[in-house]
């Protein structure tokens, strides 16, 4: 991965890989236990390994495509690009939680609760509550998603407490166009869709920097191409205008 000519964003390469080492059991048919560890390298680096940490997921699965999650969750969110940054799954590889998922036809979910640091005399602790939810009535998918950071705590020296809050609010139509033309006769699934995405940041009391809102809209068109019966490709291009949006 590259990140460059971002105007807020310091260019970085990514470059490397991540080796997910797992041995699962199923006691029961409902019941799914993982134990392993997941192994990471940074291509460059002089350790031999950059990452090791632990995998320990337990999985309860009460009904066919509806999943509770302990321990070491799922971080495959589908939250907004503009309020969740995908890349840290290159910085910080294991999130451990509690998750709920739902993989029905018309119903999409995935609500998370993830420990990021266990607070203690000198460390503040910090956890994320996110959702991210869509629902589906044939062509018309509505999608509502939050995002909510908290840093805090009782006993530690540290007293910072500070809230990032992220909402956001969307629809998309789909539909299976009908070309006659050879060329676009491929292309097999287009959808038009918008969301609407609103932060609040409220940093430490005895932070200088002061609340901040801010808000931005996107606009996507995206289209499901099949050059071939093994093969479908997934195309889409966006217009994204936002202002203060601290996620």
């Amino acid at each position: 991965l590259e990140l460059t000519n971002l105007e807020t964003i310091d260019g970085q390469t990514f470059i490397g890989y991540l080796a997910p080492l797992r041995l699962r059991y199923r006691p029961h048919d409902k019941v799914t236990l993982e134990a392993g560890a997941l192994l990471g390298h940074n291509f460059g680096d002089e350790n031999r390994l950059d990452e090791i940490e632990p995998v320990f997921r337990l999985v309860y699965e009460p009904e066919e495509n509806l999943y509770i999650i302990a321990g070491t969750i799922m971080r495959t969110h589908p939250l907004h690009d503009a309020i969740f940054d995908d890349v840290r799954a290159f910085r910080r590889n294991v999130e451990q939680g509690f998750q709920f998922r739902s993989d029905l036809k018309w119903f999409k979910e995935d609500l998370w609760i993830n420990w990021k640091v266990r607070e203690d005399e000198m460390t503040s602790e910090q956890f994320e509550i996110g959702s991210a939810t869509q629902l589906r009535f044939d062509n018309l998918w509505l999608d509502g998603q939050f995002l909510w950071v908290h840093t805090g705590g009782q006993k530690n020296l540290a007293g910072v407490v500070s809230h990032n809050i992220n909402f956001v609010a969307g629809a998309s139509y789909g539909f299976q166009p009908d070309f006659k033309s050879a060329l676009l006769s491929p292309v097999k699934d287009i959808r038009i869709g918008g969301h609407y995405i609103y932060t609040s940041d409220t940093p430490d009391e005895s932070s200088a920097e002061p609340k901040t809102t801010g808000s931005g809209f996107e606009g996507r068109v995206a289209a499901d191409i099949k050059p071939s019966r093994d093969m479908t490709l997934h195309l889409f291009g966006s217009y994204y205008k936002g202002s203060k949006l601290l996620a």
